[in-house]
């Protein structure tokens, strides 16, 4: 059995950019929510955990983006 939708992981650094989108979407969501329910500590706390998400998504971009420019180890027919 052959696969020929197999696509070598080209998609995989827009799903991985799709994923990172909606994590600091849902995580400046929460931090407007806390705003609105008068929970300003809350609100603060989750500031620097968009930041680390964020830092976590450019150490992804270097560690693993450029795995991906290329075609992995494997005879094609």
């Amino acid at each position: 059995y052959e696969m020929t939708y197999d696509t070598c992981g080209c998609f995989w650094p827009i799903i991985h950019h799709y994923i990172f989108v909606s994590i600091i979407l849902m995580q400046g969501t929460m931090v407007g929510l806390f705003g609105l329910k008068s929970k300003p500590s809350t609100a603060i706390v989750t500031i620097p955990l968009i930041l680390i998400t964020i830092a976590y998504n450019e150490y992804c971009k270097i560690r693993f983006l450029p795995s991906f420019k290329h075609f992995p180890i494997q005879v094609f027919k």
